[in-house]
């Protein structure tokens, strides 16, 4: 049987090979996305196969904007934010789901944040201070 004699099974090949949502997860960094850390709530076998399908936001090494953030607010005001550069962008949806309580961490967060904000953001600023 010749290659192009074989069924398309709609199967990638790498897809397959992959076991666990570890070896997913290096399979998409290999492939150039910046993720958040593997121990996060977020990091889930559904999150990692709809992030390499487009339709959840995946940041792209291509796109990553480095910006330090002093004192970075919470969690939730981070995903708001986030929230927000993706609709107003046009970007597929985070998939943080504030019921499941299932965040990514705070350094991911803050990436996408400088990412999509192109380090514009007001939590960026030298005298930003988070609000209590």
């Amino acid at each position: 049987m010749q290659q192009s004699d074989k069924p398309d099974t709609g199967v990638n090949m790498m897809d397959a090979l992959v076991k666990d949502k570890k070896a997913y997860h290096e399979l998409l960094v290999r492939s150039g996305f910046v993720l958040p850390d593997i121990d996060s709530k977020f990091v889930s076998s559904d999150n990692l196969i709809s992030i390499q399908a487009k339709k959840l936001y995946g940041l792209r090494v291509n796109d990553v904007c480095y910006r330090q953030c002093v004192t970075p607010p919470s969690k939730q005001v981070l995903v708001d934010k986030l929230t927000v550069y993706l609709q107003v962008q046009g970007l597929p949806p985070s998939g943080i789901n504030p019921i499941r309580k299932n965040y990514p961490d705070k350094a991911w967060l803050i990436l996408a944040i400088a990412s999509l904000s192109k380090g514009q953001d007001e939590i960026f600023r030298k005298d930003y201070v988070p609000q209590p």
